[in-house]
């Protein structure tokens, strides 16, 4: 990625956040945006490494899945709903329940990088 965009940069994959972080090319590329997404697992999870942060979001039935220390973890089916305020330099990340409940709510600022 060359010169960065106007607007937020969001990565989206499908691998464990967990071990894709730590591996230094893909922390490198990471860090070139505001925020990334996997959709691994069955669990839904918040952390920040680095100054970037990670959520994941899963509809599949959940387990008991215990995790590392992180920001927020819950074995919970939801998605992640990305809302983009105008004008401004930041962007709120909820992850949610089918039903809609929040499980977690983040703002997330856009890097000047």
């Amino acid at each position: 990625m060359g010169k960065r965009p106007p607007g937020f940069v969001v990565t989206l994959q499908n691998e464990r956040n967990t071990r894709m972080r730590d591996e230094a090319e893909w922390s490198e590329l990471f860090h070139k945006g505001d925020l990334v997404i996997s959709g691994c697992g069955f669990y839904a999870e918040r952390d920040m490494v680095k100054g970037i942060t990670y959520v994941n979001t899963s509809l599949g039935k959940p387990v008991n899945d215990t995790k590392p220390k992180v920001k927020f973890h819950a074995n919970e089916p939801n998605y992640a709903l990305l809302t983009i305020h105008s004008g401004k330099d930041d962007m709120t990340v909820e992850l949610k329940t089918l039903d809609g409940k929040v499980l977690d709510r983040t703002e997330i600022a856009k890097r000047k990088n």
